[in-house]
């Protein structure tokens, strides 16, 4: 009995004893590495999507603001995609409509040029196109339209697919009238309008029968020259209904810009006052929506 008990503590002593040794730091069977052709492959990276954003740029640009009756009237579209994918139009260039300004948020058509003389035309990205109508001044039924303002719109664009974002400049109204009746002079004013520490300088305009030209001079206390910039005006002439200025040229000068609208409309020699506010301007990233307004004697 003695030997068959002092058999069995010693062997539970020695399995005692081979855990211990086989929970030491270091003696734990190491695993082996799996080869090369069992490890898992590296994922390859996805290609970067770029957003189907499409926006299209429209310029309806007049030689002039001012015709006599019967002089031929030019006018010239252009559209530069600037969005980052192609846009296909079902059929270019689109129709055309010129209508008679009537009354406030009336008007009537008076001639329309059909479009579509090329099917799926493609205005890939960062390109411009642009298509020029000679108006002659006739309705549609081959008669002269009276001395009057006239609007010219596109009427459809026909793309192939819905655009997000359509960005359009017109230069002004159209005004067909009667020789030596408009303004001829510029008015140097240098006016400065502050409002939430942005000044802007009205610095002249310059009325000729053929349209009207608008100066703005800004200094920004902190200058960064080709910043993107965007900014927004309205005029009006005496009591008449407000215009949009459309898009300005920006001139980038050694301590600030200079805002240019041209090719407004031309106005009466019999004009009392003239009103034009800038209402929007973005720079550098921040934008501004309070109206900077300037109302000056025409007299």
């Amino acid at each position: 009995m003695g030997l068959k008990a002092f058999g069995s503590d010693a062997l539970f002593a020695l399995f005692l004893f081979l855990i211990f040794v086989l929970l030491l730091p270091g003696c734990q069977p190491s695993q082996q590495a799996p080869s090369s052709s069992e490890q898992m492959p590296t994922p390859t990276p996805a290609k970067p999507v770029m957003l189907k954003m499409p926006r299209l740029q429209i310029t309806t640009d007049l030689n002039q603001a001012y015709y006599y009756q019967g002089q031929p009237v030019e006018i010239n579209f252009i559209f530069q995609n600037i969005g980052n994918q192609t846009i296909e139009f079902e059929t270019f260039p689109p129709a055309v409509t010129i209508s008679q300004y009537i009354a406030i948020n009336y008007s009537v058509p008076v001639r329309k040029f059909p479009g579509g003389t090329v099917n799926k035309a493609l205005l890939p990205w960062g390109e411009t196109t642009a298509f020029t109508i000679v108006w002659d001044q006739l309705d549609e039924k081959g008669q002269q339209v009276p001395l009057s303002y006239y609007s010219v719109s596109l009427d459809d664009l026909n793309t192939s697919e819905k655009i997000d974002e359509v960005a359009l400049y017109e230069s002004g109204r159209l005004l067909i009238g009667p020789e030596d009746s408009m303004l001829d002079k510029t008015l140097y004013l240098n006016e400065s309008k502050t409002v939430n520490s942005i000044k802007f300088t009205l610095e002249k305009v310059e009325f000729t029968p053929f349209g009207t030209t608008i100066y703005v001079i800004y200094l920004p206390i902190h200058y960064f020259p080709n910043s993107p910039t965007e900014i927004y005006a309205f005029y009006r002439i005496d009591d008449n209904v407000t215009q949009g200025a459309g898009k300005a040229k920006i001139d980038w000068l050694i301590n600030g810009m200079r805002f240019t609208w041209n090719k407004l409309e031309p106005v009466y020699k019999d004009a009392k006052y003239y009103t034009f506010s800038i209402t929007g301007f973005n720079y550098n990233h921040e934008n501004w929506s309070d109206p900077w307004e300037f109302s000056f004697s025409l007299r």
